[in-house]
């Protein structure tokens, strides 16, 4: 129940939360060894919206992925160095001669699944953890 500060969890409980949350971050920079670069919210944002996607998407729809971004400059040069790089894989888009589509290559749709195991483990994990010792 909420107290007068409008409180629901104890600190004990905010602190699970938070060793989960580090848990996860370690998790995603795993995925990401050897390219630090692609820890930061902006790629979080691409990889697992092209991860739900789960079909190519227009290029210009990825750039809007990154929210953070006020400028598809910024975006464009982010996604760039992801498809550079291998990550992303960009073709040609059969509806629209003027457009391009990406998607995550195979190898890095796979290990967004298995990162997303492990983020759901850590979620069981802490709520199991939290339901031990409710307030």
């Amino acid at each position: 129940m909420e107290d007068q500060i409008g409180r629901f969890y104890e600190d004990h409980h905010r602190r699970e939360y938070l060793y989960m949350v580090k848990r996860i971050h370690s998790a995603w920079l795993e995925l990401f060894k050897g390219h630090p670069e692609f820890y930061s919210a902006h790629f979080s944002d691409l990889f697992l919206e092209l991860w739900l996607a789960e079909r190519p998407i227009r290029k210009t729809d990825a750039f809007g992925s990154m929210r953070g971004l006020k400028s598809p400059a910024s975006a464009s040069k982010l996604l760039d160095h992801a498809i550079a790089v291998g990550f992303i894989e960009e073709v040609d888009n059969p509806k629209d001669a003027r457009s391009k589509l990406v998607f995550l290559n195979p190898d890095m749709r796979n290990r967004l699944g298995v990162f997303l195991d492990q983020a759901l483990t850590e979620l069981r994990r802490a709520i199991s953890k939290i339901d031990q010792h409710p307030k």
